[in-house]
């Protein structure tokens, strides 16, 4: 069986400083070596320099996925999941 081919990511919320993704399962998030990776999806549909993955979800776990647009909001957010906030 063929791997499934993905061109789009669902975009569920995006601003100035934060992107909401829905992950679907099957596609890592920052694995270089994987052609299907989210973040080189996403540099096709969204217009940003860099985009900062600020948790993690496995490959095979579909789900929403935030990353920061810019290094400040990445840090602000990294913060709030250390505290659980």
């Amino acid at each position: 069986m063929e791997p499934t081919v993905i061109s789009q990511i669902p975009i569920l919320y995006q601003d100035s400083d934060l992107l909401a993704v829905d992950k679907p399962a099957g596609i890592s998030v920052h694995n270089n070596e994987d052609p299907q990776n989210l973040l080189k999806l996403l540099q096709n549909q969204v217009q940003a320099p860099k985009l900062f993955p600020v948790h993690r979800l496995d490959k095979e776990t579909s789900g929403v996925q935030l990353l920061a647009l810019n290094e400040a909001a990445a840090k602000n957010l990294a913060s709030e999941f250390e505290k659980r906030a």
